[in-house]
C-alpha cells in the first residue's frame, strides 16, 4: 500500500497523472420538437463523445402534419462520425463521415445530396454547459438551445 500511495505521489509530482476526461464524455440523448406552417418536426438524437475526440451522432428527424404522427412526410436517418473539442466553453465538431437515408423514399437522390452538404461543412462551434445529469448546447446564430440527457448503457 505504501508503494501505491509514493508511486501515486510521485507521478502527480512529476506531471504524469493523466487528466481527467472532459465531462462531455459518453453518450447523450436529445430530443427537440418544432411547430412550423401546421407541421410537427422531430429530432431524436444519441450523441457521443469519446475520450479519444472522436465524435458519433446518430440522429432521426420525421415531420408531420400537426396531430398526425403516423403519416409522416419525412423521415431521415441520420449518422455522423467526426471529433469534437472542447474550448473556452464552446464545443466544435467537425464531420468526417455523413450518411442519410430517407426512410419514406428509400431511392431519394436527396438524402445522398444532404450526406455531401453536411460534409461540406465548416466545423460548427456551439455553446455548452454540462452537469452530470444534463448536457446543453447552445446555438448563437438561432438564439436556441438543446438539452441533452445522459444516455443509459445499451439504450
Amino acid at each position: 500500500m505504501k508503494r501505491v500511495v509514493t508511486l501515486a505521489l510521485t507521478l502527480a509530482a512529476s506531471g504524469a497523472v493523466l487528466a481527467q476526461p472532459a465531462p462531455i464524455v459518453g453518450s447523450w440523448l436529445c430530443e427537440t420538437e418544432l411547430n412550423n406552417r401546421g407541421n410537427t418536426f422531430v429530432i431524436e438524437r444519441r450523441e457521443t463523445y469519446n475520450a479519444s475526440g472522436e465524435h458519433l451522432s446518430v440522429a432521426r428527424s420525421y415531420a408531420f402534419p400537426a396531430g398526425e404522427p403516423e403519416q409522416r412526410i419525412m423521415d431521415l436517418q441520420v449518422t455522423t462520425v467526426g471529433s469534437w473539442e472542447l474550448n473556452d466553453g464552446m464545443l466544435t465538431t467537425s464531420i468526417n463521415e455523413a450518411n442519410v437515408v430517407d426512410l419514406v423514399n428509400p431511392d431519394s437522390r436527396e438524402a445522398s445530396s444532404l450526406s455531401e452538404f453536411l460534409l461540406a461543412q465548416d466545423p460548427d462551434s456551439v455553446g455548452i454547459t454540462v452537469t452530470e445529469n444534463r448536457l446543453v448546447l447552445s446555438y448563437p446564430a438561432s438564439g436556441q438551445s438543446l438539452e441533452c440527457s445522459p444516455a443509459a448503457n445499451g439504450s
